[in-house]
């Protein structure tokens, strides 16, 4: 069976295919390259599952600056749980591997995985809180990421490595959890 790790670094792209790909058409794209080019049918992506909160304003306040907001917004997100969904839409049957509590924000990043097709059974929910982000858009829409790890750096290497068999097509991981987690 074959594994492809896809990692992208700035404008650059590193690739590895391990024994080929087959099934549906995916091109990985960072930055305007494009990377490569594969059919995929079984995927599994570790990695994290973040809840967003994304403030909109004018300006980014400077230090000890209170500036009002223009509005703001919640969003499903986490890098791993974007790439999850990215996959599933593209017809990939998909598994998502990671961690999140048992708490509002946590139900309801399992609840948006399982309503765009994703396996959520390897989705532990005993996390002391759920990853978050915050998002800041200036007026010229640049942003600044906060992000707090959370059940994200709790995931336990094991039980990640537990839900990787033999079926898969592509096994995606990313930074935003523990290396050692990525290592196993």
């Amino acid at each position: 069976h074959a594994y492809l790790i896809v990692s992208v670094s700035g404008s650059r792209c590193r690739t590895q295919v391990i024994n080929g790909c087959t099934c549906q058409h995916i091109i990985f794209e960072h930055a305007g390259h494009q990377c490569s080019h594969f059919q995929i049918a079984v995927s599994a992506v570790v990695g994290s599952i973040n809840m967003d909160i994304i403030l909109n304003m004018e300006k980014v306040p400077d230090v000890g600056e209170n500036l009002l907001g223009t509005d703001y917004g919640y969003a499903c997100g986490g890098k791993g749980a974007n790439q999850a969904t990215g996959l599933a839409r593209l017809g990939a049957k998909t598994k998502m591997i990671g961690k999140v509590a048992d708490d509002t924000n946590g139900r309801k990043l399992i609840e948006n995985l399982q309503k765009n097709g994703i396996d959520s059974s390897c989705v532990r929910t005993d996390g002391t809180q759920t990853g978050m982000a915050a998002i800041i858009i200036d007026g010229e829409g640049r942003n600044r990421i906060v992000v707090y790890e959370g059940a994200n750096s709790e995931i336990d290497p094991k039980n990640a490595a537990d839900c990787i068999d033999n079926s898969l097509d592509l096994l995606l991981v990313q930074f935003e959890t523990n290396e050692d987690v990525v290592v196993e």
